[in-house]
């Protein structure tokens, strides 16, 4: 009885629900607008790509700094492809997509939280983005990037808690204008390196506190530079690194891109026997052995 009347208030409320998210969505979006014209006013006084943070969508801060990127760069080709959006109700895409009108796809590795956006994004018809769910790994990428887009991207976002490193070495079929991706802070400012690729990882099976996955910023700035980017920032909360197309480098040149150093830092003793690759010597050591190196 008790979970009929669950249904029941369910049915009844829905409607009411959604334009109460759908009005919630035009007055964030409005105010996101806002802060951009802020951001633009400011510009020259600021010192570091995450001086222009703010969120409307986002996990913390990457709507603004994506925001005032593109407004330098401006962007011709108004695509993104976003790898690891969970339900996409926090997503660093999701205000280009509604503010800015870009279109792109959206993948994650868990067919529920896919599933679960036709429950809470009823109006995205309006939206010209394609979910697609998928476990990544370096021999399927391009191809599932490849079904929806290839060549020039204005953006591609990648957090997927695993094999990010390897995943983005391999991506070729698109040639983003920016790249944000997400970095292991515990794996500290300095140290040059990655998990072992694994093409089953999924960090809380490694770990319960999922705190063992992905690359350093260091592995991170060595891959995107080696793809022809340069690195513009991180943000406050040590999550996601920037960078764009070298050829973009003059319109950056009042950033200040460099990091506050910050050390290895995990919770458990145990993490600290897990296998890593040192980038910089190609070999696999214990992030206890590369912490005392």
């Amino acid at each position: 009885m008790l979970e009929f009347i669950k249904k029941y208030l369910r049915s009844k409320l829905k409607p009411y629900l959604i334009n109460a998210r759908l009005a919630n969505d035009k007055t964030s979006i409005l105010l996101g607008t806002i802060l951009c014209d802020i951001n633009s006013l400011k510009a020259p006084r600021k010192t570091k790509i995450s001086d222009f943070e703010f969120s409307v969508f986002s996990q913390f801060g990457e709507d603004g700094i994506i925001q005032e990127i593109v407004r330098r760069i401006n962007v011709k080709n108004k695509v993104f492809v976003e790898i690891g959006i969970e339900d996409y109700r926090e997503s660093n895409t999701r205000f280009l997509l509604m503010k800015d009108k870009w279109s792109g796809l959206a993948i994650d590795g868990d067919d529920e939280r896919i599933k679960s956006i036709e429950q809470w994004f009823v109006d995205r018809w309006k939206f010209k983005i394609n979910f697609k769910s998928k476990f990544l790994s370096t021999t399927n990428v391009n191809e599932v990037i490849g079904e929806f887009v290839k060549g020039d991207i204005g953006l591609l976002s990648l957090d997927i808690d695993g094999n990010d490193y390897w995943v983005l070495q391999e991506i070729d079929v698109v040639c983003p204008d920016i790249i944000v991706c997400e970095i292991n802070q515990r794996f500290g400012s300095s140290l040059d390196c990655t998990i072992p690729y694994d093409p089953s990882f999924v960090a809380k099976n490694k770990h319960s506190s999922s705190e063992y996955h992905g690359a350093s910023l260091q592995a991170m700035k060595r891959l995107c530079e080696k793809k022809g980017y340069i690195f513009l920032g991180i943000s406050t909360e040590k999550v996601n690194a920037f960078f764009v197309k070298s050829s973009y480098s003059n319109l950056f040149e009042d950033i200040d891109k460099t990091v506050e150093p910050f050390g290895l830092q995990f919770s458990y003793k145990e993490i600290m026997e897990f296998p890593l690759v040192e980038l910089s010597k190609a070999c696999e050591v214990s992030i206890k052995d590369l912490n005392g190196a």
